[in-house]
């Protein structure tokens, strides 16, 4: 399941300096993601339709009531400090417990991210998010860019740019259900 943050009109999320916001740069983001997991043979579900604005817990209830094996939530990251940039991922950790398997798959997003767009490693992070916590499957957050950084929110108006994320995040994805099929086997 795709779950592109936040839901335009009602919910844009940050808005980058020239505009941009971070609701319409994850919906794109997340139609790249699916046509290339399409393509190779991943069934895809997003967890909301265009223009929809849905809170996280019942993103958090479609994920589990439609028993995906793996949660892909898009984002863009936020700093008041705009020279901040780069690209991070999180998986679920209360501080006594963590996804052992979101973490393996944060870290191969992170990693297809860091070696395809050349971005800043903002590392890989264990997080209590609600979106996270309430979902059985593998959920990971992906964080690919500061949209408060001018540089990045330039290229993230980029179709190609958006492209390149997307085949990076989705190589990631692809990597980790191919272990995790392995795994089974």
């Amino acid at each position: 399941m795709l779950d592109p943050g936040h839901g335009l009109p009602k919910d844009p999320g940050a808005v980058g300096a020239f505009g941009l916001t971070e609701a319409e740069v994850c919906w794109r983001i997340a139609l790249g993601c699916r046509w290339i997991l399409e393509q190779r043979g991943v069934e895809v579900v997003f967890s909301r339709e265009e223009g929809e604005t849905i809170p996280e817990g019942e993103r958090s209830q479609r994920a589990n009531q439609q028993e995906v094996d793996c949660l892909l939530s898009i984002h863009l990251n936020f700093s008041r400090d705009m020279q901040a940039e780069g690209s991070t991922c999180f998986y679920f950790s209360n501080g006594r417990w963590y996804s052992k398997a979101g973490k393996k798959a944060a870290h191969l997003i992170q990693d297809e991210l860091i070696r395809g767009l050349a971005l800043v490693d903002c590392r890989v992070h264990g997080m209590n998010y609600s979106i996270l916590r309430k979902t059985r499957m593998t959920a990971v957050q992906v964080e690919p860019a500061f949209i408060s950084n001018v540089k990045e929110e330039r290229l993230l108006g980029s179709g190609s740019y958006i492209e390149t994320i997307s085949r990076a995040i989705s190589q990631g994805v692809a990597r980790f259900l191919e272990m995790e099929k392995q795994s089974i086997i």
